[in-house]
């Protein structure tokens, strides 16, 4: 039996908290963005973390507006299946 002791917490840095838990990153995005949809940002940030796209591209892609940045097709995709359910 594994033991769960004060040694086993570990507190994580924001950078860290971002990169592990991907509510922290579009809650961060939310703050930088106010003026974008926060639904927008979270369906993306969801879509591209289930696409597997680096996020930096995508930030600068459709949060940054940088129109020669280049996306897949799965990221497309996806981001219209979850904006479908958050709509059923």
């Amino acid at each position: 039996m594994n033991e769960y002791t004060a040694k086993s917490i570990k507190v994580l840095s924001t950078e860290e908290a971002e990169e592990n838990f991907v509510f922290n990153k579009i809650q961060k995005l939310i703050e930088e963005y106010p003026s974008t949809s926060p639904v927008f940002i979270s369906n993306l940030i969801e879509a591209t973390y289930l696409a597997g796209c680096p996020v930096e591209l995508v930030i600068k892609r459709y949060l940054d507006k940088d129109k020669t940045i280049k996306v897949p097709t799965e990221l497309y995709e996806i981001f219209a299946e979850l904006a479908d359910q958050r709509w059923r």
